[in-house]
């Protein structure tokens, strides 16, 4: 199976984002993600993990990693899902410290060295609390009863999104489980390890709508909060024997870019 990226040398931080119709924010991310580790003096690979977008995502990202040997690009030929496209991207990842965000540039990268901070510190994930007024009343609403619920059942912190860092251990805990439908932020908070949040004010969506509609934000809310049950009442340990392959996690075909 071929690499995404040249691992001669590990970089400090592998930056892993999920991409469905983003191509308008693709390269105003990238140029804001390079700039911040240039900034902390941090060697970084940035994965773009296209999940089968119809727009023109794949071309950008692939002009993108052309011009950029930091920058790889992963298509999946069938769309798989915003957390099952990170799984599949965190395989190839090798780095010292993860972050995975959206793409759209509601999660500013402008607190990666914050989230970086909180690993330092000795937790295993450090979460972006989400802060602000970033999208509809009905959504702040149902978004706070579903991660109330989640900090409940797991200990995850009720603030967490997808904006997070976390170290070797937690990527291992991560790709140790059995691959489901489920949610990062579930599993970190079945993982064992120490958890973190930092308040980090989030960002109106520059351009487009949000991908997900509220049935599809219902069915991700009940994917994470079954699994969790299902995971407890299995009592079983994520790292019990499976051993994962990238097509654990999402299927083939896909392509790769670099």
């Amino acid at each position: 199976m071929e690499s995404v990226m040249n691992k001669s040398a590990v970089p400090h931080v592998s930056v892993l984002t999920p991409v469905y119709r983003n191509a308008d924010t693709l390269q105003e991310l990238y140029q804001q993600i390079k700039h911040m580790m240039d900034r902390s003096n941090r060697t970084f690979e940035l994965i773009f993990v296209c999940d089968a977008s119809p727009d023109e995502s794949w071309a950008v990202i692939q002009k993108i990693a052309q011009n950029d040997p930091c920058v790889a690009g992963m298509c999946l030929h069938q769309n798989a899902g915003q957390q099952c496209a990170l799984l599949n991207g965190l395989f190839f990842a090798h780095a010292e410290a993860f972050i995975t965000l959206d793409a759209d540039l509601q999660d500013p990268p402008g607190a990666i060295p914050s989230l970086l901070d909180g690993l330092a510190q000795g937790y295993g994930a450090v979460f972006a609390g989400r802060r602000g007024y970033y999208q509809n009343g009905f959504r702040m609403l149902t978004s706070r009863l579903y991660k109330n619920t989640l900090h409940l059942l797991c200990g995850v912190p009720k603030d967490a999104g997808l904006y997070i860092a976390f170290n070797q251990a937690a990527r291992s805990a991560l790709l140790a489980y059995p691959p489901a439908r489920t949610h990062l932020a579930a599993m970190l908070g079945c993982a064992g390890i120490k958890l973190k949040s930092i308040p980090v004010p989030r960002n109106l969506r520059p351009s487009g709508t949000s991908a997900y509609s509220n049935s599809m934000r219902l069915k991700a809310a009940w994917d994470g909060i079954s699994w969790v049950l299902k995971w407890k009442l299995s009592r079983s340990h994520p790292t019990s024997g499976f051993k994962p392959s990238p097509a654990d996690f999402c299927g083939e075909p896909f392509d790769l870019t670099r």
